[in-house]
């Protein structure tokens, strides 16, 4: 089981942003603006992430600044792995692909208090989320329930912790 949600631009850059992944973008670039660097501003409010701007420039690097004062907590995920699935495919089987990311989100924290219970849970580490672009230009992002990942490895005792990751996540996802 997933938690799914078809998203925004905005809502889809930033948890790209948050989670490290590739920025979906609304257009191409001159060769002039490829040389330049686009600033996105990512911060959290009462109705949740805020992205200034909200657009950005295909072709052209985007460094995200994100304000640490608003995005706290679990919002402070730390991406390992980032997997840009289009990209790979057209490399190795010069075939075109739908654009489409796999981030590995980690907490370390989480992570360690989870191997050093059960050395396999590693099998199912980083989180996997998914945030790929639809047939209709809206963006999906799909979180794994880490409670069912966890059922694999067959360790009771581990469910709490399954319960605090999968708590985090949530609040993640509901932020979208």
């Amino acid at each position: 089981m997933t938690m799914k949600r078809i998203v925004s631009f905005g809502a889809a850059l930033a948890v790209a942003a948050m989670l490290g992944g590739a920025v979906p973008v609304t257009a191409q670039a001159s060769k002039a603006a490829q040389a330049k660097v686009q600033t996105v501003k990512l911060s959290f409010d009462d109705k949740g992430y805020v992205v200034t701007p909200d657009k950005v420039v295909k072709g052209v690097p985007v460094r995200m600044e994100v304000d640490l004062g608003t995005v706290t907590g679990c919002m402070r995920t730390v991406v390992i792995d980032a997997v840009n699935v289009k990209k790979t495919v057209k490399e190795k089987l010069n075939k075109e692909f739908r654009e489409y990311r796999i981030l590995g989100a980690c907490n370390p924290p989480l992570a360690h208090r989870a191997l050093t219970d059960e050395l396999f849970i590693g099998l199912l580490l980083p989180c996997n989320v998914i945030v790929f672009a639809e047939d209709d230009g809206t963006v999906t992002v799909s979180i794994a329930n880490p409670r069912e990942m966890f059922k694999i490895v067959d360790k009771p005792r581990l469910m709490p912790l399954a319960d605090e990751v999968d708590g985090r996540l949530k609040k993640v996802f509901a932020a979208l």
